[in-house]
């Protein structure tokens, strides 16, 4: 039955809105327009910034909102175990906008990654003498990815932008050869995703760990854990706050964990990661470079399926209205991709660079 005029105007049903806050959003006057629009909670992506910055934002958020007599919940975004590419100096390439180095790699060309290296340079290829072509020899910053990454598996670069297959594996030298599928521009701390490898990270980093203690600190509402692979690994954190004071109490802290489901294996364990968890994030972005793009939607029906068995609150997120970043409006794509996860029960939907860095936050 279609809607009627009042069903319009005064809306039954609410999603709740998450927004990212960054340089685009972090003043008084627009942390007060985003909310009035129908932010409830405000995500702190420590990935990026400082905790002086977290601060300053967190103080600012709390402020408006006691101003305004609105009840407003801050959830902390855990960095994770992320792969990157290690340091490419400038002179090594073509000069790129970070001041480094940038290589241009192209389809078939060989691309080595070596274990203990700090900067990247170029060096004759095996057929170099016969016509072929410098290889770029790459630093990581997960060293055991030269063992872990066997011939045959993916190598992504940037969200999947450029595409590899490893090829050859050279202990001795400590050495991960990979050959170029589709082709692109190499930067500093690209993200790699290996999404055919079994990895040894832990869930939880160092980095993660002051994180945590930062957020029990400063009374943080939620605490959201990247790159979930089981159970085991929310169980973990939660021993993890455990074990760490809450400000004016002599037990250990309580922050609802949201897991984030964007790995392989958190998809495999969903049932018990589900359970493990205080709520779920369908995390779109990793989850659609480490799986095939068209499984995507199923992952996502199925994963608010379960939390909707479970009871546990879902939010769907990433490129939720990507091209707002630069748009005043969305594609119809974006509204209707919206709509559908909350007809298929999301509790909220996230807002990530729209909000952050985006021209159009509010």
């Amino acid at each position: 039955t279609p809607p009627s005029a009042s069903d319009l105007a005064a809306p039954s049903i609410l999603t709740s809105i998450v927004a990212t806050i960054g340089p685009a959003s972090d003043s008084p006057e627009m942390v007060k327009r985003l909310i009035l629009g129908g932010v409830g909670v405000f995500r702190f992506n420590f990935s990026h910034g400082d905790f002086a910055a977290h601060a300053r934002r967190l103080s600012t958020v709390r402020a408006v909102a006691k101003e305004m007599d609105f009840s407003i919940a801050c959830l902390g975004d855990l960095q994770g175990p992320k792969i990157r590419v290690g340091k490419i100096p400038a002179g090594v390439g073509e000069p790129h906008s970070s001041g480094g180095g940038a290589i241009r790699v192209e389809t078939g060309q060989d691309v080595v990654f070596k274990r203990d290296l700090d900067l990247a340079f170029m060096r004759p290829g095996p057929a170099a003498g016969h016509g072929g072509v410098m290889e770029p020899v790459l630093p990581v910053t997960y060293q055991p990815l030269i063992g872990e990454v066997q011939p045959g598996h993916k190598v992504l670069i940037n969200d999947g932008a450029i595409r590899m297959l490893a090829v050859e594996s050279d202990a001795a030298r400590g050495e991960l050869r990979c050959r170029v599928t589709v082709g692109g521009l190499i930067s500093s701390s690209k993200g790699i995703n290996l999404p055919n490898s079994e990895l040894s990270a832990p869930s939880i980093t160092e980095r993660d760990i002051e994180c945590v203690h930062w957020a029990v600190q400063n009374d943080m509402d939620y605490l959201a854990l990247s790159f979930v692979r089981r159970a085991e690994d929310v169980e973990q954190l939660r021993a993890l706050l455990a074990t760490i004071k809450a400000p004016g109490t002599e037990t250990g802290a309580w922050i609802p964990i949201v897991s984030k489901v964007e790995m392989p294996e958190a998809v495999k364990d969903l049932h018990r990661v589900v359970a493990a968890s205080d709520a779920v994030m369908v995390a779109r972005g990793d989850l659609g470079v480490e799986m095939d793009i068209a499984v995507v939607p199923v992952v996502q029906k199925r994963i608010l399926a379960e939390c909707a068995r479970q009871g546990k609150p879902c939010i769907v997120a990433t490129q939720m209205l990507e091209t707002m970043i630069e748009n005043p409006i969305p594609t119809r794509a974006e509204a209707t991709d919206i709509a559908t996860a909350i007809f298929d029960g999301a509790d909220a939907v996230m807002l990530s660079a729209e909000t952050a860095t985006g021209k159009h936050p509010a």
